[in-house]
């Protein structure tokens, strides 16, 4: 079965214990499970390429207060000067979640050169990098990962700060083609998804 695979890792069933799980009667509806057929847009493939590492079980109490340092960054005032705002949001944003960007060709971007350039890569995960590689983050950010991550940052427009932040993704990505859209789409949705876990776990404290 392939799970959420930021979260768990993928494993095999029996056929027969899969056939029985579906056929079981759900409750509210009184009709067997079944399964569900999901097909992905047309000319997009399915890649993680980039991916959010942050195990919310296990270093929930760290990467809430991470969160929690960036929201205070952005709430706070932006520098008067573009180039010098641009340069502070960047080396916070790669200070904060560094740790946390991962790339699935070779664990980290960033632990060796050019390592989502690699010969051995497919063509589709090339292009991926190679749009990520050509927007203005990486003039001060040294891993792909984590611009691949500031591009997928859900922002929201609370301060002067987060709505150029926001503006300047938007044009970076606005080129992009249908693969590197869908793996920003799907690395937002994690982030969206682990953060939102991070909040109750926050809340519930």
């Amino acid at each position: 079965m392939d799970v959420a695979r930021f979260k768990y890792p993928p494993h095999w069933v029996q056929l027969s214990k899969l056939r029985d799980a579906m056929l079981t009667v759900d409750r509210d509806t009184g009709k067997p499970r079944g399964y569900m057929v999901i097909k992905l847009r047309d000319h997009t493939r399915p890649l993680i390429l980039f991916y959010l590492k942050a195990d919310v079980d296990s270093h929930k109490t760290e990467f809430v207060q991470t969160l929690n340092e960036w929201q205070v960054f952005l709430a706070a005032s932006k520098l008067a000067d573009d180039k010098e705002e641009l340069k502070l949001v960047c080396s916070t944003f790669e200070r904060l979640f560094a740790n946390y960007a991962a790339c699935e060709m070779r664990g980290r971007c960033g632990d060796e050169a050019d390592c989502c350039m690699a010969k051995e890569m497919s063509a589709c995960c090339h292009n991926v990098c190679q749009h990520v590689r050509s927007t203005i983050f990486i003039k001060y950010i040294t891993s792909p990962a984590v611009v691949a991550l500031l591009l997928a940052w859900p922002l929201e427009e609370t301060s002067d700060r987060a709505i150029a932040l926001k503006k300047l993704i938007a044009n970076a990505i606005k080129n992009f083609d249908s693969d590197s859209n869908n793996e920003i789409g799907l690395l937002r949705t994690q982030i969206e998804v682990i953060s939102a876990e991070c909040a109750e776990c926050d809340v519930s404290k």
